[in-house]
């Protein structure tokens, strides 16, 4: 049996009609079978999303997703695979 959790990395605001609209950002963390699996890793940092994308953002980054992991007892060297969507 697998258990998944969502890591909640950090967030995009995006500008959109007058609005904001506020995109949140996981991965998400599979565990069983004597494994551990990271699906997608987050974003980058929020200042470089800011840079990149024009919009605004918060979270992001190594530490984010560290700290994330680490809320579910887990260091990313426990991780064995990493699977990337997109």
């Amino acid at each position: 049996m697998y258990e998944i959790f969502s890591l909640r990395i950090g967030e995009l605001l995006i500008p959109q009609d007058g609005m904001v609209l506020r995109d949140p950002i996981h991965a998400w963390l599979v565990k069983g079978s004597g494994r551990t699996m990271l699906v997608d890793s987050g974003m980058p940092e929020a200042t470089e999303v800011t840079r990149r994308l024009r919009v605004e953002a918060s979270g992001g980054g190594h530490e984010a997703l560290v700290s994330a992991m680490a809320e579910l007892a887990t260091v990313p060297d426990e991780v064995d695979t990493v699977i990337a969507t997109h």
